[in-house]
């Protein structure tokens, strides 16, 4: 198999992989939100902006276009407000999302805290186009929540996936004990609970 075609077909799954997740994700947050467009900035935005910090920068476009495609399908569909401003915001995320991957760190705590702030840094900018406007403590709030919840559960997944040896699956391996991190649990469910007391504090 060539390079290119290789390629290729991973930009397609991505793409087909990503679309499916944002859609579920956004009809899950559409019940929790009831405008379309907020609900795009709930658990959609945290799953693109999870996936951002954690992928090579290859995958960015493919990601931003993937959301722009199912932006501009939903706006016919559910006449989605603000559509140019939400496309304008997911551009603006970029730069901290570049920012923070210039500067990878090998020790967990610091790659969460640098993340972190990237993450709140990513949800003003996302909300600023929306400045003078109604929605736009809401759209902050939700983005925060969104980012809380999805953002470090891609940390952990992208964590397991790349940096635990792989071994073949046989008796060998069954008998050996779950090697559990409990420096990630306990982060993980600290911004858990972050997430959590943002979402009971969002307005009515």
């Amino acid at each position: 198999m060539t390079p290119l075609l290789s390629r290729l077909i991973s930009v397609a799954a991505s793409v087909c992989i990503f679309s499916a997740a944002w859609f579920c994700l956004w009809s899950i947050s559409l019940h929790l939100v009831q405008p379309p467009e907020l609900a795009v900035l709930l658990f959609p935005f945290g799953l693109r902006l999870g996936l951002m910090l954690q992928c090579p920068r290859d995958y960015w476009p493919v990601l931003l276009a993937s959301e722009w495609m199912l932006l501009i399908w939903l706006s016919h569909q559910v006449a989605l407000a603000h559509l140019p401003l939400l496309m304008v915001g997911g551009v603006l995320t970029l730069l901290p999302v570049a920012l923070i991957s210039r500067y990878r760190q090998q020790r967990d705590w610091r790659t969460l805290l640098g993340q972190g702030a990237a993450l709140i840094a990513a949800a003003l900018l996302q909300s600023l186009p929306l400045a003078g406007q109604q929605e736009m403590l809401n759209a902050l709030l939700l983005t925060l929540t969104g980012g809380l919840t999805l953002a470090p559960t891609c940390l952990v997944i992208w964590h397991y996936l790349t940096r635990i040896r792989w071994q073949s699956l046989g008796p060998a391996l069954i008998s050996q004990p779950v090697n559990w991190c409990a420096r990630h649990i306990i982060w993980y469910l600290l911004l858990f609970i972050i997430s959590l007391g943002l979402q009971l504090g969002l307005p009515a």
